[in-house]
C-alpha cells in the first residue's frame, strides 16, 4: 500500500503482518537507500579512508574508498545510497548501480548471467531453463531473482531488453550531466521497494497521480504484471497507513496469546526484552515455547521498524545448550530474507542474544518521533500529518470555511519552515483559517469544518 503527496509512505504485508515500510518525504532533499546521484569528488580523508562527495541539493556523502583509488578531485561520479544520513553523519554511497525488476537484476561490474544465491530454486530444472534463455538472447550483466522461475521466457527477454534500454539511457544522462544531482534514468529507491513484492502481491496506490506514475513506468517494464497495482482512496489509505506507524512506534507489542517485546532504544544499541504475560505457565518447556513464538516477531520487527547496529535481546531462562541452540538456529532462518546484512552471536548462559545489523538510515522511531525515549511525535510529523488531513478536508468540503486549531508553539515552529508553508499554499490554503489555542495539546491539532458539528482530530 503506497499514498503520497508530499510524504511517500509504502506498507508491504506478509501473511497479513506489515513487513516493510517505506518513506520518503518530498519537502525535504534528503538521499535515502537505494537512490542514485551523480556525484562530485570534494575532499580526500585519509583518517576515514575515503572521499567526500557532493550530492548537490541533496548535501554530501562519503565514499570508502581505500588510498583514493581512481577517485579524482573536482570529477563526477555515479553513486547509489547505501545509508541514509543519520543525525549529523553524512549519507554513504557506493559505485556500484543496479538496475532493478520484479524478476532480475542488472548489475554492470558482472560478467554473465547468474541465479541469485537467495533463490530457493537455482539447481531446479526450472530455474536452469531461465537462464538457457536469457544466455540464448545473449544477455549479461544480470542477477536473476528467485521470483524470474517458471514466468514465462517472452515476459523474461522483454524484462532484460527494457533493463538494458534503461541502462543505456542512465548511462547517455551520466555522459552528458555536468552537475551533481539526483539521476533522472537512475533506479529509484520507491522502484527497489516495488520491485521486491510487485510479482506476488496487490499494490494499493492512495494517490492518483503516483497510481498514474508507477503504472506507467511498469507497464514498460513488466506489462504482465500490470494488473497487481490497483488504486485505492486517498482518505482510506492514510488511516490504514497510519495506523501501522502508531503500531511501528509502540514500546510494548504483544506476540502470540501469551508474551510481549519491549523495545528500548540508547544512542549505542536497541535492547528487546522478552516477557511473559502474568499467569503465563511456568516450566522449561513452556518458557522455550514463549521464546520460539518470539524469535520471528522480533526479526519481523527490527526490519519494519529499520533498527540497525548493535541488538542485544533478552530472552526468558534459556538455561540449557539444547534450548539456545535451537533458538539460535530459528533466529538465522527468521532473518535469511533480511535484505541487510546481519550478523547473529550466540545466546550467553543468561540468555542474551547480540546481533549486529547493517544500518541503511534512521530507524523509523528516529524519522517519525521527537527523540528515541519518549513516544512523541515531532513537529514535522505533525505538520505533514496537518497537511495531509487539510487536503482531503479541503477536497471533501471546498466551499466550507475551514479552521486548523493549534498549539501556539506548533504555529510558531511551523509559521518559520519555509517549505512546509509552501505545500499549504499548493492545497490552496487561502481556504483556511490558522488559529492559536494554547489549551489544545501541542502535538494533536484539529480541523474545523463550517456546518460540520464535530471537529477533525489530526
Amino acid at each position: 500500500m503506497i499514498n503520497a503527496p508530499r510524504e511517500i509512505r509504502a506498507l508491504s504485508f506478509k501473511y497479513a503482518k506489515p513487513q516493510d515500510y517505506f518513506v520518503r518525504r518530498t519537502c525535504k532533499k534528503t538521499p535515502i537507500r537505494q537512490d542514485v546521484f551523480l556525484a562530485k569528488a570534494e575532499q580526500w580523508s585519509p583518517s576515514l579512508g575515503g572521499v567526500f562527495m557532493c550530492l548537490g541539493d541533496y548535501g554530501k556523502a562519503f565514499l570508502p574508498s581505500p588510498n583514493g583509488t581512481n577517485i579524482k578531485q573536482g570529477a563526477l561520479y555515479p553513486v547509489t545510497v547505501v545509508r541514509s544520513n543519520i543525525g549529523e553523519k553524512a549519507a554513504r554511497v557506493s559505485m556500484d548501480v543496479v538496475f532493478c525488476s520484479a524478476r532480475m537484476m542488472l548489475i554492470p561490474k558482472i560478467k554473465g548471467v547468474h541465479l541469485s544465491r537467495r533463490a530457493k530454486h537455482r539447481s531446479s530444472q526450472s530455474g536452469q531453463l531461465v537462464l538457457h534463455t536469457l544466455k540464448q538472447e545473449g544477455f549479461d550483466s544480470l542477477i536473476i531473482r528467485e521470483t524470474a522461475i517458471g514466468a514465462s521466457g517472452e515476459a523474461l527477454i522483454h524484462e532484460a531488453r527494457f533493463l538494458n534500454e534503461k541502462y543505456k539511457a542512465f548511462s547517455e544522462e551520466v555522459r552528458l550531466s555536468k552537475k551533481p544531482g539526483r539521476l533522472k534514468y537512475a533506479p529509484g529507491a520507491l522502484n527497489w521497494f516495488l520491485s521486491d513484492i510487485i510479482s506476488d502481491s496487490q499494490i494499493q496506490v492512495g494517490s492518483d497521480a503516483l497510481f498514474h506514475k508507477i503504472r506507467g513506468d511498469w507497464s514498460r517494464l513488466c506489462p504482465d504484471l500490470l494488473d497487481n497495482i490497483v488504486p485505492i482512496d486517498s482518505v482510506k489509505a492514510d488511516a490504514l497507513i497510519e495506523a501501522q506507524r502508531e503500531f511501528i512506534l509502540k514500546r510494548r507489542v504483544s506476540f502470540g496469546t501469551a508474551g510481549e517485546l519491549v523495545f528500548d532504544h540508547t544512542e549505542a544499541l536497541t535492547a528487546i526484552d522478552v516477557n511473559a504475560f502474568a499467569g503465563h505457565k511456568k516450566g522449561g518447556r513452556h518458557q522455550f515455547n514463549l521464546n520460539l513464538q518470539a524469535v520471528p516477531e522480533i526479526a519481523r520487527h527490527i526490519r519494519l521498524r529499520n533498527i540497525g547496529g548493535p541488538i542485544v535481546i533478552d530472552f526468558i531462562n534459556l538455561p540449557d545448550a539444547e534450548s539456545r541452540s535451537a533458538i539460535e538456529a530459528e533466529m538465522h532462518k527468521a532473518f535469511q530474507d533480511d535484505p541487510s546484512e546481519t550478523e547473529i552471536l550466540p545466546i550467553s548462559k543468561l540468555g542474551m542474544m547480540q546481533i549486529a545489523r547493517e544500518k541503511s538510515g534512521p530507524s523509523i522511531a528516529e524519522l517519525y518521533l521527537q527523540s528515541k525515549d519518549e513516544i512523541c511525535l515531532s513537529f514535522e510529523t505533525v505538520a505533514l500529518d496537518v497537511i495531509r488531513c487539510l487536503s482531503h478536508r479541503l477536497r471533501e468540503f471546498p466551499d466550507r470555511h475551514i479552521i486548523l486549531s493549534c498549539h501556539p508553539e506548533f504555529l510558531d515552529w511551523f509559521k518559520h519552515k519555509p517549505a512546509l508553508t509552501k505545500l499549504l499554499s499548493e492545497a490552496d490554503i487561502a481556504k483556511v483559517h490558522m488559529k492559536s489555542d494554547p489549551k489544545i495539546e501541542a502535538r494533536r491539532p484539529f480541523v474545523t469544518v463550517a456546518g460540520i458539528a464535530e471537529p477533525f482530530f489530526v
